[in-house]
């Protein structure tokens, strides 16, 4: 039974709890202008002066609305007369290590900065901070801000007169984009970090110019994912490098006793460089896999992640799965990698047949994700191209993906009922037999019995 089926591009994880103190800077010369953002986002409704009344609608719209936006947040929020003193106040903020998130910023401010000057300053010292120019004059054009502070996805303009839906809505979004901002700068240190330990072992070799470089390839074999100690599932795995230090890659993560990952990886390459790669696909599977990441977000991260540090000559291929026991939902995302072959205990067998580019090469990163409810008894198989293109067709010739992929498939048909470790086994054999003995390829062949 399908249950979810998208194409997503460069789709992030929204940062929604609201426990999360979002700090917010009005920097406006106009005092009753602040009063009207305090109403916003710190106080309830409540019956302002006559003489405030027609201000208030001619900057926020109907006057009984302000107010009454009910924050799901948690805001703190300052306020500054003058660009210098907002600017200052931004500079102590982070001095204090407590930085704010999201700055609205007047455009007219006599006699000090001007809105462009104070937001010049502002992002020439925090350049992740978002900014909101709010204005009921024709300053400055769009194409004359553009060009004085360059083209952003974190400056809005908003016109008076605006309602408090409109300020609430676009905090709320815009704090969120810098939290997210954030966190992704976290991933991206943690995963350098965990990169280094990951192929220290491998470095060490490389250094040491050791001649044996069956020890690269032993180092490479403890990267790989454990069957072991997954209760309710049959599991087995089999790889095989082309040669000492192969590019492909496999992982099995255990989120809790209710949820597993199953990962699938391709380097593309063969030379010895691709073995600190896989090092890093260790890593990164630690940082960006868990309960609280889709398959998609999962697989956007991974691509950020490699943009930052894959040879302009590699890209990476990959297949990802999680399972929930409970719900017995199986959710796959695939970036340019061969479909998982699913086997049901009942029924013919079939290709999860998923679309996506490869990773590392670009900043966004295309890719579909499908969710298949899994009975008693079905199966999985998760492989890298070495299995598909180690058949030969009619006239014996090697290398036809489309012919690897129907001998595939019927090659685990006629044994589905052999232990998912002997059809693990007997595929790799059978290519290999193929080839005269010896796979040109690296090869990882993964089942899964649910």
């Amino acid at each position: 039974m399908s249950v979810d089926s998208s194409t997503i591009y460069n789709k992030t994880d929204v940062i929604d709890s609201p426990d999360i103190l979002r700090r917010i800077i009005v920097i406006d010369d106009n005092i009753e202008i602040q009063e009207d953002f305090k109403k916003v986002f710190e106080s309830p409704a409540t019956k302002v002066d006559d003489e405030f009344d027609d201000l208030e609608s001619s900057l926020f719209g109907d006057a009984d609305q302000i107010g009454q936006t009910q924050n799901k947040f948690k805001y703190e929020v300052a306020y500054a007369s003058q660009g210098e003193e907002g600017f200052r106040k931004i500079v102590e903020a982070h001095e204090e290590n407590n930085p704010f998130h999201l700055a609205f910023v007047d455009m007219r401010m006599p006699p000090g900065w001007d809105g462009l000057e104070t937001i010049r300053h502002i992002w020439n010292f925090d350049e992740n901070i978002q900014i909101v120019i709010c204005t009921a004059y024709s300053d400055h054009s769009w194409k004359e801000i553009t060009e004085e502070l360059g083209v952003s996805d974190g400056l809005l303009i908003l016109k008076k007169p605006f309602d408090s839906i409109e300020v609430a809505q676009i905090a709320s979004a815009l704090t969120q984009k810098w939290y997210m901002t954030s966190q992704a700068t976290v991933k991206l240190e943690q995963l350098e970090s965990m990169v280094i330990k990951q192929t220290e072992q491998l470095s060490l070799l490389l250094d040491e110019k050791v001649d044996k470089l069956d020890q690269v390839s032993s180092g490479q074999q403890q990267l790989m994912g454990d069957v072991h100690g997954f209760e309710g599932l049959k599991i087995a795995a089999v790889y095989k490098p082309t040669a000492e230090a192969g590019g492909d890659f496999y992982d099995i993560i255990k989120f809790s006793d209710q949820s597993y990952g199953f990962l699938v990886a391709d380097v593309s390459g063969h030379d010895l460089a691709v073995s600190y790669i896989t090092g890093a696909l260790k890593a990164l599977t630690a940082i960006f896999t868990g309960d609280g990441q889709s398959t998609i977000d999962t697989t956007i991260m991974f691509n950020k992640a490699l943009c930052a540090f894959l040879p302009e000559d590699k890209y990476v291929t990959m297949c990802y799965a999680k399972y929930d026991k409970e719900t017995r939902i199986l959710e796959v995302v695939n970036a340019a990698h061969p479909n998982v072959l699913v086997v049901p205990s009942e029924g013919d067998a079939y290709y999860m047949t998923l679309k996506g580019s490869v990773m590392g090469m670009y900043d966004m990163v295309s890719c579909e994700n499908l969710g298949i409810e899994v009975n008693s008894g079905d199966r999985i198989y998760m492989y890298t191209d070495g299995i598909i293109e180690g058949y030969p067709d009619k006239k014996g010739v090697i290398g036809s993906r489309a012919v690897g992929m129907e001998m595939f498939m019927k090659h685990v048909t006629r044994r589905r009922n052999d232990p998912v470790e002997d059809v693990v086994n007997s595929v790799v054999v059978e290519v290999e037999q193929y080839n005269g003995g010896a796979i040109d390829d690296d090869v990882i062949m993964l089942g899964v019995e649910f």
